[in-house]
């Protein structure tokens, strides 16, 4: 009870506050239900033009000030930019009656929050496989995202969506922030209090780190079916994670799995392991393994299913994978797989500037 106020409700219980009209509408798109709130924004599941599922998320420019505008719009400058397998795709954006539309594939799994709930209330776990699965699949994004300048600065488990094949897609990058020097930016808009890391909470410049940091805390959430730190109040929160040691893991995980975790909450974000340093890790490295085996397993010569033939599309412009992976080994025994290189493809559409 004492995480509501700071954390806020689960996806599928937040209400959409009080918006204008669902744009859209002279497009085509067919507003199905309310998804919930997001950063700068009120998400609605819709029909496209060609009865495809979607994402649509509005912002009513109208009410915001200069600097939640520009962070609006920021979103789908940077969602314009990324196309990987593990991203969550960009559809179009456009401006209409006082309101910016991002249109994005629709995730019909849900998100990992929504599944760390269920299974606390089950009293259940989720098994290693399960959970090498979407870290494995999380890091690539991050390192995709990380390699293209980009701080994501809000990720936790509520923006990692999952597809209905149970995929994970990372999104919402409202306040992300593409970095020019030493990927280091300033402290401004934080994100979601429970993922902050040390340096952001002592006010300290913050970079890729950070964002480390924050995979670390859903690898130990994932474990753990809650946080690593946990108060009645926010200041007392960051003193916790400012000053304590994070918890290690359950036993019933693996050693490895266990340093990795603790590695990626180590307060001295120097010693953080990168996005790309994780992919080399044994561990993560024997999940792209199968990964492969079972992208390889589930791939149509045609088309694809609809679980599989986004990641042939990025695989098959990548010139890698049919999964849009890293490519599989043909290196000598103890050599690492690496992340695909960033795809070759058509420029994608560009987002509107919101109005002044």
């Amino acid at each position: 009870a004492a995480r509501a106020p700071m954390h806020g409700p689960p996806a599928g219980q937040r209400q959409a506050s009080r918006a204008p009209p669902l744009p859209g509408r002279a497009r085509g798109y067919a507003e199905v239900r309310p998804l919930g709130r997001g950063s700068f924004g009120v998400t609605s599941l819709v029909r496209d033009p060609g009865g495809e599922l979607r994402a649509l998320k509005a912002v009513d420019l109208r009410g915001l000030c200069p600097e939640e505008r520009a962070a609006a719009a920021n979103e789908a400058r940077v969602l314009a930019s990324l196309k990987h397998p593990y991203v969550v795709r960009y559809r179009e954006s456009f401006l209409e009656d006082g309101a910016l539309a991002i249109v994005m594939d629709f995730a019909e799994g849900g998100d990992l929050q929504e599944r760390i709930a269920r299974c606390r209330l089950s009293r259940g776990s989720l098994a290693e496989g399960q959970v090498l699965e979407w870290l494995t699949q999380a890091v690539l994004a991050l390192g995709y995202v990380h390699d293209r300048r980009v701080v994501h600065r809000d990720l936790k488990s509520q923006n990692l969506f999952l597809t209905k094949q149970g995929q994970v897609r990372l999104g919402d990058f409202g306040i992300s922030t593409v970095v020019e020097n030493q990927a280091m930016v300033d402290r401004t808009t934080l994100g979601t209090p429970y993922y902050l890391s040390p340096e952001i909470c002592a006010r300290r410049v913050f970079g890729f780190a950070s964002d480390m940091w924050a995979l670390g805390v859903i690898l130990f959430e994932l474990g753990a079916l809650r946080v690593p730190f946990e108060a009645p109040n926010l200041a007392l929160l960051l003193q916790k994670i400012m000053n304590l040691s994070a918890p290690t893991l359950p036993p019933c995980y693996s050693g490895d799995l266990r340093d990795l975790c603790r590695d990626l909450l180590c307060r001295e974000p120097e010693l953080r392991p990168s996005a790309a340093e994780v992919v080399r890790r044994p561990l993560i490295q024997d999940q792209i393994l199968r990964l492969h085996r079972a992208a390889r397993l589930h791939a149509s010569p045609t088309a694809g299913s609809a679980g599989t033939s986004g990641l042939a599309d990025h695989g098959r412009q990548g010139g890698g994978s049919r999964a849009g992976l890293p490519a599989a080994p043909r290196t000598p025994a103890g050599a690492a797989l690496s992340p695909p290189a960033p795809a070759p493809h058509e420029p994608a559409p560009q987002p509107p500037a919101p109005a002044p």
